[in-house]
């Protein structure tokens, strides 16, 4: 009977050790040199649940005999381990966690894990053994770099660290970036199987100016060590912005009669898929349909071509730019209502306008023929505006009596060119009168003549007064322009 409950006694044993021992502890954790390192342990063992008075933990390196912790007795605890090693939780709760810090190098080993229990039996959970490894440097963070973004539309990024000792966590950063809104929520932390994660979120409302910004990750160490994440280049989708219409050619100035290229540039991600061009003039807007790039082509551009602009699309949005008004330059051009009249038959006073359109605006000089000098008299330049250059000339002009004709010039000058009108002031002996004429048809007639004195006009375009053989003048039209005297004289 004896031998018989011995066999039964041994079986039974070998049975609940097969079946309920059992240890969760990593394979293998890693450490910083100088740090601490927790190898996280949780075990069971067969039979009702133990008080923590009756449970020895033990954790030794290769074999029992080399203990670097003992719950119960630290005086068999190795001297290179002693005040270094300590459990972490209860052995009551089933928590067999060690904490080992400061770290050496020599403490890359392989350690496991072993259980004694009065009355009951002493287990090593050789199976579960975990290796130490020491590293010199700290991991560096992680983070997910995220696709393509939308403009307004949030989205939160997660960096993460994992360490091996919460006493020295790593406070985590992020780089600063332009954002509509950036929220960094409070640092958490939560256990692995190998060791701890510190992680932070990042509440990103991304706007235009985010995209390509650069987002970057740190981990600060207590030793003041940092360790960055890798760069994380952001993608912003959004609609057209800072549309812009700008003279592409030619490079310079703009001339009249040249052919003149517009360019639409826009601030957008993606691209504008489509640009549309229009054009203000006759006092309403036309769309140019002909015209769909970026580049609008002007062949021959006009001196008041009236206002361009454009407008570029994407996938996000619409966005059109301001007016542009081009400045198109243009040679001076006298025009046809410049004048000359004798006002003063004693003196021969003249009265002379001459208006010019220009740009840059011209300038108008009065000069006799053959002279360089300016006529001296009254100069009256107030009407000019614009392009518009009016300049009015009052003066008294003495006759040389062995002379036939005398000359005046309007010139009108600007950066591009100059031109130049001439009125002529002849003496006809015949009829024993002045002439004053322009390059065209007569303009005056001034001196007695069938005992009528009188001035009149005949302008190159129009009519402006009909001199007739009777004591009176009929005068169908005049301009504005020039002035006209009238004397009557008796016989």
């Amino acid at each position: 009977m004896k031998l018989c409950f011995c066999c039964m006694a041994f079986i039974s044993i070998l049975g609940v050790q097969g079946s309920e021992w059992s240890a969760s502890i990593p394979a293998s954790v890693s450490g910083l040199s100088g740090l601490c390192i927790y190898i996280p342990c949780n075990f069971s063992y067969p039979g009702p649940r133990q008080p923590a008075g009756k449970l020895t933990g033990i954790w030794f390196q290769g074999s029992t005999n080399f203990q670097i912790y003992n719950s119960m007795n630290s005086e068999v605890v190795n001297a290179l381990y002693l005040n270094r090693t300590r459990l972490v939780g209860s052995l009551a709760r089933n928590e067999c966690s060690l904490k080992i810090g400061p770290l050496r190098s020599s403490d890359a080993k392989i350690y496991t894990f072993r259980i004694e229990i009065p009355d009951l039996d002493k287990y090593s959970y050789l199976q579960q053994s975990t290796t130490v490894s020491i590293i010199d440097a700290p991991s560096a963070p992680s983070m997910q770099c995220p696709g393509i973004l939308a403009e307004g539309i949030a989205v939160s990024l997660v960096c993460a660290v994992v360490h091996s000792c919460p006493e020295a966590a790593p406070a985590l950063h992020w780089s600063s970036i332009r954002a509509e809104q950036t929220i960094a929520q409070p640092q958490s932390r939560r256990l692995l199987q190998n060791g701890w994660e510190e992680r932070v979120v990042l509440n990103l409302l991304p706007s235009s100016g985010s995209h390509g910004e650069v987002l970057r990750c740190s981990a600060v160490f207590p030793s003041g060590l940092s360790q960055f994440g890798p760069e994380c280049r952001l993608v912003v989708d959004y609609a057209p912005k800072n549309v812009t219409v700008n003279v592409s050619s030619p490079l310079d100035s703009v001339l009249e009669g040249n052919t003149v290229i517009l360019s639409c540039q826009a601030d957008s991600h993606p691209a504008p898929h489509t640009f549309s061009w229009f054009q203000w003039a006759a006092g309403r807007e036309q769309l140019l349909t002909a015209q769909r790039g970026h580049e609008l082509y002007i062949n021959k551009i006009i001196r008041e071509p009236g206002q361009y602009w454009c407008q570029a699309e994407n996938t996000m949005g619409i966005a059109h730019s301001q007016p542009l008004l081009l400045d198109v330059l243009y040679q001076p051009e006298i025009m046809n209502e410049s004048c000359c009249s004798v006002i003063s038959e004693q003196e021969l006073e003249l009265n002379c306008v001459c208006i010019a359109h220009g740009n840059p605006k011209p300038s108008i000089n009065w000069t006799f023929m053959h002279s360089h000098e300016p006529i001296n008299g009254q100069v009256d330049s107030s009407q000019s505006g614009g392009h518009k250059a009016v300049v009015s000339l009052n003066t008294s002009v003495l006759w040389n009596s062995t002379a036939k004709e005398l000359v005046i010039l309007c010139m009108a000058e600007n950066s591009l060119s100059s031109t130049t009108k001439a009125f002529t002031l002849t003496l006809n002996t015949t009829l024993n009168a002045f002439v004053l004429s322009d390059t065209g048809p007569t303009l005056g007639l001034w001196g007695p003549m069938m005992g009528l004195t009188a001035i009149t006009m005949l302008l190159p375009q129009w009519h402006c007064g009909l001199l007739i053989e009777s004591p009176y003048l009929l005068i169908e039209s005049l301009s504005s322009a020039c002035k006209l005297s009238l004397r009557l004289c008796d016989l």
